[in-house]
């Protein structure tokens, strides 16, 4: 009989928490996967080529937590995080990515992402990252960030013809 629990809740408080990543190219998995196998506390337990795949992990094996690229054939990460999150709101989700595409980070968050990454991310960063999102903390690449504020406070033609001071109205 395992002394392993199979409950997420338990496994995290034994401080055991199981991952799998899921991405379309094998020499980004295998990157994923050297700076994950062997580090304290975190346990890989499976591997995905697309997002279908890592869909079917998730329900077999229901992890703490999946690393998932946003961009892959057959179902993309972000629809993979979508349907993660609705099937077992419990399991978080980091999606990982080379683009710098502040749709992607947006979509990515109402999506239900707990993180948001780049590839060009260190093994102390990863590890950091996923140990924040497994706290319950949420995340976010700073450079994307950055480029998503400079969208929204860039002013649209609407607020580029309102006043820049207030007048008063005639009563």
């Amino acid at each position: 009989m395992s002394t392993k629990s199979n409950n997420p809740v338990s496994r995290r408080k034994a401080g055991l928490a199981r991952l799998v990543i899921a991405d379309d190219h094998e020499l980004a998995r295998a990157g994923l996967r050297t700076m994950l196998v062997g580090q304290p506390g975190v346990e890989l337990i499976g591997e995905a080529k697309n997002g279908r795949e890592a869909l079917m992990l998730c329900r077999r094996l229901q992890p703490d937590l999946a690393l998932i690229d946003v961009r892959m054939p057959d179902l993309d990460g972000l629809a993979t995080c979508r349907s993660i999150k609705q099937e077992f709101p419990a399991t978080s989700v980091i999606l990982v990515t080379m683009y710098e595409n502040p749709q992607y980070f947006l979509e990515a968050l109402r999506s239900g992402a707990s993180g948001y990454v780049l590839k060009d991310i260190t093994q102390r960063e990863l590890l950091a990252t996923v140990r924040r999102v497994l706290r319950g903390e949420s995340v976010l690449s700073p450079d994307i960030v950055v480029r998503v504020l400079g969208h929204l406070t860039v002013k649209t033609p609407l607020q580029a013809e309102m006043p820049t001071h207030r007048t008063a109205i005639p009563a």
